[in-house]
């Protein structure tokens, strides 16, 4: 007689004990997290994702990511991490978010918001990230700290020296355009036109609001 061969199924206990030990690997060398694309990798469909995800063995953080069950709590590394394989392969922390893992003067308090620079064409966004495109496919050099992947550090200042250009050109386009719609109508340039002229007090602080808003805008760095 012919004998009928069953291909053993995620539930069968051998499988889903090497499962489970590939995803324990996985999530070793990344911080207690996983991708769904490296979930599925493993051998797990998405309905085994959805049922373990109920169960609380996988916990979401990112949008295709997760984090196991018995994995370290949340930290700063981790949640860089789960951005970078959230928006896929490629993606590295950046600017703000790589000074602060290279711990540069003046970055190292943990920034208030996370970024990254991410192959161009992604068009993906997410709350309280920052993200940069590149145009090539992959980094121009990168390696890891604390096992996020993250920028050179000579990439990484001049990542910061551009933002920081940016910036300041901003500001000068800025100051420029308002002083010159300001200073005339404070100064009651047309006040043959329009038979009213500011009062000293507002004419002072709105010419103090030049400076001001210039200040605010530095602030954003």
């Amino acid at each position: 007689r012919a004998r009928l061969h069953v291909r053993p199924s995620c539930s069968s206990p051998p499988v889903a004990a090497k499962i489970r030990d590939l995803l324990d690997e996985i999530a070793r060398k990344q911080l207690g997290l996983i991708s769904r694309q490296q979930a599925l990798d493993t051998g797990l469909t998405l309905d085994a994702i959805k049922h373990r995800l109920s169960t609380g063995e996988l916990h979401s953080v990112r949008r295709r990511v997760f984090r196991l069950r018995g994995a370290p709590d949340e930290t700063t590394y981790q949640r860089l991490l789960a951005v970078c394989l959230s928006l896929g392969p490629g993606t590295v922390a950046s600017h703000g978010s790589a000074a602060w893992l290279w711990a540069l003067d003046g970055y190292r308090e943990v920034p208030a918001k996370l970024e990254v620079t991410t192959p161009y064409g992604t068009g993906v966004r997410i709350r309280g990230v920052i993200v940069h495109q590149r145009r090539t496919p992959t980094p121009e050099g990168f390696c890891y700290r604390g096992r996020v992947p993250v920028t050179l550090l000579v990439r990484t200042m001049l990542d910061l020296t551009r933002t920081t250009i940016r910036r300041i050109y901003i500001n000068f386009a800025w100051a420029v355009l308002y002083n010159i719609i300001m200073l005339p109508i404070s100064g009651g340039a047309f006040f043959w036109l329009l038979k009213k002229q500011l009062p000293p007090v507002i004419a002072g602080a709105a010419m103090m609001l030049s400076s001001l808003s210039v200040v605010c805008s530095s602030l954003l760095l």
